[in-house]
């Protein structure tokens, strides 16, 4: 048996992805808990759509040799070539200091969050024009891109003691 603790990750994709905990196909647009999943012994999985998934405070128990969270693209099977995540054969994993992004792709608001202080956000045009630049000193952020055409952008985030780039499709 293997228990599987996930503080908070948040993730999006840029192809549509199913989920399974333990072999179970989960249905996008559901949060899962203890009650409509055995697997999930505390905590939840907001599997919000096939681009985005949040496992908040989640602790999942997974036995048998099959055992484990796998994020796979939506055009395939679950097979080596298709899987995008898959966690199994580990006591606890914990994403405490990630950084997250969502909506991806977006309408025009983005938030932002990340357990360390955000020190500066910077969004980029596809051929690396800086078109803008906020220093919201907060561990989130909502950024209204509502302004920008259609088209893909680089986020950048510098927080305390991590930094990454995200990219963003404006719709």
């Amino acid at each position: 048996m293997y228990c599987f603790s996930l503080t908070t990750l948040h993730t999006a994709f840029a192809d549509q992805i199913r989920v399974r905990i333990n072999k179970q196909d989960l249905v996008a647009g559901t949060v899962y808990t203890s009650s409509n999943l055995s697997a999930i012994k505390s905590g939840s999985v907001h599997f919000i759509s096939q681009y985005e998934i949040i496992l908040q405070d989640a602790v999942i128990e997974a036995t048998g040799s099959n055992a484990g969270i796998e994020f796979y693209r939506e055009s395939g099977k679950a097979e080596n070539d298709n899987v995008l995540l898959k966690i199994s054969g580990t006591s606890h994993i914990k994403a405490d200091n990630a950084i997250s992004l969502f909506p991806n792709p977006t309408d025009g608001l983005v938030n932002i969050q990340t357990a360390n202080l955000i020190n500066k956000v910077s969004v980029y045009s596809i051929s690396g024009q800086q078109i803008m630049e906020v220093y919201p000193e907060d561990n989130q952020l909502q950024l209204n891109l509502s302004h920008l055409d259609a088209a893909v952008y680089y986020v950048r985030i510098d927080a305390a003691t991590d930094n990454k780039v995200f990219k963003l499709i404006k719709k």
